[in-house]
């Protein structure tokens, strides 16, 4: 999981060969392993085999304590050059990254999952909290199973209720279910996501 959420924080500043340049100069502050992996990550952007990226997070560098520590750095890493760009600077890159990308005119500049990303990825607190969901594996396993306990419950609804009306086969399931979907995602991870739900509304609401 943690990899996942590593990959997710990288894919968009990988894209800008600068912000790679920068990344490297800023990690040489960082232990020696750390420099090894950036360079060598920076080398598979550069040949654009993502496969290798995944294949480095997947090794490690070290014991599980220290691979967590190693990781928490790079991400605190790749955060900082996000936030010491300014708004506008930062959406032109995101502009030119999903440029070429399907679905443009709802990305580009000026829209409102443009102003969102770049909210968030400036957010002091918001991308921070929600990476820390890498060292929470419990929380997110029993998450995952609660919310697969969610879908046998509708189907054994959509039995209960198959010779019922439209609304109790319909419409009750389908608000029953996914408010508590909605409670346990709160309940397990509303922490973790609060700052960027708060960004969320802001924009969106």
């Amino acid at each position: 999981m943690h990899k996942f959420l590593l990959l997710l924080l990288i894919f968009p500043f990988v894209c800008f060969s600068d912000d790679v340049d920068e990344f490297t100069k800023d990690l040489k502050k960082q232990n020696q392993e750390l420099i090894e992996m950036s360079k060598t990550i920076q080398d598979a952007v550069k040949s654009g085999n993502y496969k290798d990226i995944t294949s480095i997070l997947n090794k490690g560098t070290g014991n599980k304590e220290s691979n967590k520590q190693n990781i928490k750095k790079m991400s605190e890493t790749i955060l900082k050059v996000y936030q010491n760009k300014s708004e506008d600077e930062l959406s032109s890159d995101l502009d030119l990254l999903f440029k070429t990308k399907p679905g443009y005119s709802y990305t580009k500049k000026g829209t409102k999952f443009n102003i969102f990303l770049t909210k968030l990825l400036r957010d002091k607190k918001a991308m921070p909290r929600f990476f820390t969901l890498a060292y929470k594996k419990d929380k997110l396993f029993k998450l995952g199973m609660f919310s697969l306990a969610t879908i046998v419950l509708s189907i054994l609804l959509k039995i209960m209720y198959r010779k019922k009306g439209f609304f109790k086969k319909y419409v009750f399931r389908f608000f029953l279910i996914n408010g508590i979907r909605i409670g346990l995602i709160i309940y397990f991870i509303g922490f973790e996501l609060s700052p960027s739900w708060q960004i969320f509304k802001r924009v969106y609401l």
